[in-house]
């Protein structure tokens, strides 16, 4: 293996590592949540409970409640919850799909 190979599996292995504890994270605040009563229950969701999140600015969290209320994608959601269309990408999400897709042309060479 060359040193752009051995780089490409690092890059790409840093990435897997990012999404996985980030969605931990996201998993353990919401256990903490529901056990503190701010996150409904599974199954249990209302608008109530996406006020109240968004109201004590967890606005994620009353996005994610909203999806699973409404079963609405995650642009259809963030636009209600905000309470704005938002249709202009950030800066730092370009550069996260450049990332991504540099990373996976490079797992791709491997094959």
């Amino acid at each position: 293996m060359n040193l752009l190979q051995i780089l490409s599996v690092v890059v790409l292995g840093a990435l897997i590592s990012v999404v996985l504890v980030a969605n931990w994270r996201m998993r353990r605040k919401i256990r903490v949540l529901r056990a503190s009563g701010i996150f409904p229950e599974e199954g249990k969701e209302s608008e109530a409970d996406i006020a109240r999140l968004k109201q004590a600015g967890e606005t994620v969290l009353a996005v994610r409640c909203y999806r699973i209320l409404h079963r609405v994608g995650l642009r259809e959601a963030h636009d209600a919850v905000i309470g704005c269309k938002s249709s202009a990408v950030d800066e730092r999400s370009i550069i996260y799909i450049c990332i991504f897709i540099i990373a996976i042309g490079v797992f791709v060479s491997f094959l």
